[in-house]
């Protein structure tokens, strides 16, 4: 007997020892505190989450070409109150930023083939699960920074699949999802594949700091320095994100506009959530931001004015509504970082939350009695 105990023991033990080990190999320590890497259909997504009102809409951040949702947020040793999910908590909303794959130590492989359907699966999939484990609304309001702009019209048919209401998209300086509105220029040119299959954007770091530095020197501060934000808040992207007819294919770059269009819907106006936008001033805020305020006006009314066919004489509420959803807030085109710009994007966000739904409420209501 006390040798079928001690082996028993030791059994135990090594199963003990095993399953540490495993855990050890599994945990990542570069997460900061709130942050999840999960496999959502294969693959890699970070995400971090707040709680908030769960009869509130949940927030969903995504972050612009090369980035980590980590600019919404902040890092462990930075000032929280610098970024905007510290002021939309307190404003009551439940938020979750969620990261697409890019080249970064975060993940442990990369997705050179990862497309606009793929990064709204990992939105899609991300958002149910934080809604399911935290019993949240089915309410979601999406902000989505600079080259998010891309997925507005794929979200829109994802989350009315997964049974998901989003009542509102607000850019943050966001891309229009056009080929041929999306800027070309030298960036784009300039894109080559690297042995991993992703596109060589980190050649643009030093543009990337000196956007940080300025709203850094705007607010008297650091904000993040400048080796956190290089190592843990950028990286190299996939080219099929963002919007041009360059396509991955075979560990090399191809034309095919045709792919992009199909892979993004970006031609079927139906397709679009209601649309706000904010920006930064339009000479700091990035070139195609002058002109994207015309395209997204006309998505913003169009899709509007697709709920109701005629509305009583002299009451139609579209107006002029485009002063109340495009907002300009004095920075660059990380406008939304600093403590002073971080408050002002979170009370624009809230602010442009309820001018939507007073411009429903208002068309329901002029449509309800035009067919009385």
């Amino acid at each position: 007997m006390p040798k079928r105990s001690n082996f028993i023991v030791l059994l135990l033990l090594f199963i003990g020892i095993k399953l540490a080990l495993a855990e050890s190999m599994n945990s990542n320590t570069n997460l900061y505190p709130g942050e999840t890497l999960q496999t959502i259909n294969q693959t890699e997504v970070l995400t971090y989450f707040r709680p908030g009102d769960p009869e509130q809409p949940t927030i969903i951040f995504i972050p612009g070409n090369s980035h980590l949702a980590r600019i919404s947020y902040g890092f462990p040793d930075g000032k929280e109150d610098d970024f905007i999910a510290y002021w939309l908590h307190k404003q009551g909303y439940p938020f979750l930023a969620i990261s697409y794959p890019l080249e970064n130590p975060i993940f442990k492989k990369t997705y050179p083939d990862y497309t606009l359907q793929n990064w709204a699966d990992s939105v899609i999939g991300a958002t149910q699960k934080a809604i399911r484990e935290n019993k949240l609304s089915n309410e979601i309001i999406v902000v989505g920074w600079s080259m998010a702009g891309e997925l507005t019209p794929v979200l829109e048919t994802k989350a009315d699949e997964a049974g998901l209401e989003l009542s509102l998209f607000i850019g943050l300086s966001p891309a229009v999802p056009l080929y041929n509105l999306q800027p070309v220029g030298d960036f784009f040119e300039k894109l080559t594949p690297l042995s991993n299959g992703l596109a060589n954007t980190m050649q643009f770091s030093d543009f990337f700091v000196e956007m940080k530095s300025q709203q850094e020197k705007q607010h008297g501060h650091t904000i993040i320095p400048d080796t956190v934000y290089t190592t843990q808040f950028i990286g190299n992207c996939p080219i099929n994100i963002m919007g041009t007819s360059k396509r991955y294919s075979h560990q090399e770059f191809i034309n095919n506009l045709a792919d992009t269009l199909h892979d993004g819907h970006a031609e079927d106006i139906t397709e679009y959530p209601h649309i706000a936008v904010i920006h930064g001033n339009p000479g700091s805020d990035l070139d195609y931001v002058q002109y994207s305020n015309y395209d997204w006006g006309s998505i913003i009314l169009r899709k509007y004015d697709s709920l109701c066919t005629s509305y009583e004489q002299n009451h139609n509420p579209l107006t002029n509504p485009l002063s109340e959803l495009i907002k300009t807030i004095d920075g660059n085109h990380m406008f939304f970082i600093g403590k002073e710009n971080a408050t002002t994007t979170a009370k624009t966000i809230d602010k442009l939350i309820k001018t939507n739904n007073d411009i429903l409420n208002k068309i329901h209501r002029i449509c309800v009695k035009h067919s009385k």
